[in-house]
């Protein structure tokens, strides 16, 4: 009986032979992988990158919100596109529907106060405009107030009565200016280019003959009825202006 080792050995040196195989050795194995690898060129801006492998979709949104930015691009937008008017001049000839803007004081920045009064007003103007009715919304000041006198009569208590009146309307003028652009920044779509006021000249003029009807009719009448005094002030004051000093 043939040895099986050497049979083995002998096939397979002419398998070898017929298929003339020829030795590899390790190194020309490694040249062999580094060419047939194929690696992706990156830019060097995306060495240290990540995002160019992932299937993320393209937007053209800013990663930064940059809004002191954008909102003075919003804002000038609206205005150029004079986006008040044309709100104003739909449905015309339709239903009015008529907003009193019950006004804010002229003496301070707004608050979240003005903010909810505001927005909300706007809010019913455009949901009156979606069901056909013909909307103007006209905001208004209220530029008489004693805190306003207080305040300038602490700064300067020898002022007359005529600067007084003038320092006043320079004041509320001031802060009028500044809520404007406040409830503007709001997005609250109103006339601001018109707004009523009540230290206005026409405005008063309207109050006294309004109040002339009244007496006309015989609505108004004279009696005597217990109100709060303040001495310093020299005024009257509501209930809700009251502090009572305690004691302890």
């Amino acid at each position: 009986m043939s040895n099986p080792t050497s049979r083995e050995a002998s096939v397979g040196s002419t398998v070898a032979d017929s298929l003339e195989i020829t030795p590899v050795s390790k190194t020309q194995k490694n040249v062999k992988k580094t060419k047939t690898k194929k690696i992706p060129k990156k830019k060097p801006d995306e060495l240290h990158r990540w995002d160019f492998s992932c299937n993320l979709p393209e937007t053209p949104f800013s990663k930064e919100a940059n809004s002191i930015a954008t909102e003075a691009r919003i804002l000038g937008m609206w205005q150029s596109q004079n986006l008040y008017q044309k709100m104003a001049e739909m449905n015309t000839g339709g239903p009015n529907f008529v907003l009193h803007d019950g006004p804010p004081f002229a003496n301070g920045n707004i608050h979240q106060g003005h903010a909810f009064n505001k927005i909300t007003k706007d809010m019913m103007c455009k949901v009156k405009r979606m069901q056909g009715y013909h909307v103007s919304f006209i905001p208004g000041w209220d530029c008489h107030g004693l805190p306003i006198e207080l305040k300038l009569k602490a700064s300067d208590d020898q002022m007359g009565r005529t600067q007084l009146i003038s320092s006043c309307r320079d004041y509320a003028s001031s802060w009028i200016q500044q809520q404007k652009e406040q409830f503007m920044k709001l997005g609250v779509k109103a006339d601001w280019s018109n707004p009523y006021l009540t230290m206005d000249p026409n405005y008063e003029s309207d109050v006294l003959n309004l109040f002339s009807r009244f007496v006309e009719k015989d609505l108004i009448s004279r009696k005597a009825k217990t109100t709060p005094w303040c001495p310093s002030c020299e005024t009257v004051l509501a209930i809700a202006e009251i502090q009572y000093q305690t004691e302890g």
